[in-house]
């Protein structure tokens, strides 16, 4: 699921400005690409809280694994270990 941000229309291109969880979940900014009929489709707001929710989730789960290994470390250098 993606939010339109802006539409650029010139004589013979249509590019939508798009923006989702997924591509902020990666570190990545707001692109603008292409559009073509039939290629989007309206969602609801539920659907966008559920992506936003869904890469929260995979977000955490990422942080919790960094927390995991800067611990691992610390430990390893107060054992003098390098």
């Amino acid at each position: 699921m993606a939010v339109v941000r802006e539409v650029a229309v010139s004589d013979n291109t249509i590019l939508v400005k798009v923006e989702s969880p997924k591509r902020a979940a990666l570190g990545q900014r707001e692109e603008w690409l292409p559009y073509y009929p039939g290629t989007l489709k309206r969602a609801t707001r539920k659907q966008l809280q559920a992506d936003v929710e869904l890469y929260r989730g995979l977000l955490q789960q990422r942080v919790a694994e960094f927390d995991r290994i800067a611990g691992e470390l610390t430990a390893y250098s107060r054992n003098g270990q390098s």
